[in-house]
């Protein structure tokens, strides 16, 4: 009688749980909040939605009408925010005169380590395209002192700063137009493929949202995107010109925006979001410091985005023993 006490208890505490995250997360989908508390917990609606589905076996202990109905709701919610995210359909097999190219994005956070360790991790990684945000003078130097990456890389364009606007873009192919400026933080280049053949790239860095702590914590209890989001709508406005001009467009880089927000659905609108394309799993990119020894990201908020004529092939991330944001390494093929 105890046990089964214990489990109808525990059912029911689960259940109520379910039915707590199941609401909120319906409210995130109704109202879509961007500011204040709830402006967190939209950042915050991935790991919510996966704590209400671990509990789900807890709560069917129960075999109770409501706490079934509280599941069905949180799955069905889920499904919809988060499914195309985290699991995506194969990549299309592009036509074999379309050239695909790897590309990679890597925020290397001001500060977090010395610059031959960022060198070697672009080492470890190569692409046919890098771009790189909160590049340092230190970080610049061990690059370009690098023989293995300045004999991969020819064409290089560092524009290395003390603060978070430091950019760079290394290239295996020849660079043309390069432009770079910090309101907003922006670097865009012409990648020239041959055969009359270019690229558009977008090396992009907007301002992080204002976040408001508790207290002397670093709890998070409110949030003011404003600047960020004037940054976002500046960028986009450079992609929209590219891709009416007829070239295709590769955006690369940190924009300080999670997946779950609505600014983000705002600036992918008629483009290509590489990961939730073709991408496998959460796609976590950037973690707090205090929680970078988990290995692993927390937040997705270093994108691959592309314009339509671009096919996404591949998505992954590799996350650094130190540092907050993991690399992003991606396959694209572009139009015939």
């Amino acid at each position: 009688m105890t046990t089964t006490r214990l489990r109808r208890a525990v059912a029911a505490l689960t259940s109520a749980a379910i039915v707590v995250i199941a609401v909120v997360e319906w409210v995130l989908v109704v109202l879509r909040p961007e500011r204040g508390p709830l402006g967190v917990v939209q950042i915050m609606a991935p790991h919510l939605a996966i704590l209400g589905l671990v509990l789900v076996p807890l709560a069917l202990l129960g075999r109770t009408r409501a706490g079934a109905i509280a599941i069905i709701a949180l799955g069905l919610v889920s499904a919809i925010r988060f499914g195309g995210d985290w699991i995506s359909l194969p990549a299309s097999i592009p036509a074999p005169d379309r050239l695909r190219l790897e590309v990679v994005a890597w925020n290397l956070e001001v500060g977090s380590r010395p610059g031959t360790d960022s060198a070697a991790m672009i080492r470890a990684h190569p692409a046919d395209i890098v771009a790189l945000q909160e590049l340092r003078p230190d970080a610049a130097e061990a690059i370009e002192a690098d023989p293995e990456i300045t004999a991969r890389y020819r064409y290089r364009q560092l524009v290395p700063r003390a603060d978070v606007g430091g950019m760079g873009v290394l290239s295996r192919v020849a660079i043309s137009e390069p432009t770079f400026g910090l309101d907003p933080i922006l670097q865009t280049a012409t990648i020239d493929l041959g055969d009359g053949r270019r690229l558009a790239l977008v090396n992009a860095h907007p301002f992080h949202a204002e976040i408001e702590l508790l207290g002397s914590t670093r709890v998070p209890i409110g949030l003011d995107p404003s600047r960020r989001n004037d940054d976002l709508a500046a960028i986009r406005r450079r992609i929209d010109e590219l891709v009416h001009h007829g070239t295709p467009v590769v955006m690369l880089g940190d924009l300080n925006t999670a997946a779950s927000e609505p600014a983000f659905d705002r600036f992918v609108a008629g483009l290509r979001d590489v990961h939730q394309e073709v991408g496998l799993g959460t796609g976590w990119t950037w973690r707090p410091i205090r929680f970078e020894f988990l290995g692993i990201g927390l937040i997705r908020i270093d994108h691959v985005i592309v314009s339509p004529d671009v096919l996404p092939l591949g998505i992954g991330e590799a996350c650094p023993p130190a540092g907050d944001h993991c690399l992003v390494h991606a396959e694209i093929a572009l139009p015939d």
